[in-house]
């Protein structure tokens, strides 16, 4: 048996490959104090989900809140800390960002520009390895 990992360079001649294009989506990290209120304490964890297998809760901050997210982590300490991943047509709705730019020449790359970011030339760049 032989297996390569090698995405869609492969280095293994004679064998088709097959490459997933997902929709370009934007990690986010926040933190927020955690000051012990009631509230704050029975908050719930959430240990990490993905809108493949929770897809009702989702579809619900979707309907509910505009919010498209591919995945949700939250764990409560110190402060209240998320990780998650949206997705462009979500931020660009919800006016997170105000616009994407793909580089034609080389579509690895996309520039996000930032509504709240007047000080940047980009707010960020994405390099796709």
């Amino acid at each position: 048996m032989i297996i390569g990992a090698d995405g869609k360079q492969n280095s293994l001649p004679g064998f088709p490959t097959k490459e997933f294009r997902g929709k370009l989506a934007l990690a986010i990290t926040v933190n927020f104090v955690n000051s012990g209120s009631e509230s704050e304490t029975q908050a719930d964890e959430i240990s990490g989900v993905t809108s493949v297998y929770k897809q009702d809760f989702f579809n619900n901050l979707i309907s509910q809140h505009g919010i498209d997210l591919e995945n949700l982590v939250y764990y409560r300490g110190e402060t209240h800390y998320f990780v998650m991943t949206a997705k462009k047509t979500s931020l660009l709705e919800r006016k997170v960002i105000k616009k994407v730019r793909i580089d034609l020449n080389q579509r690895k790359v996309a520039h996000l520009y930032f509504v709240w970011s007047t000080l940047l030339v980009y707010g960020a760049t994405l390099i796709e390895v």
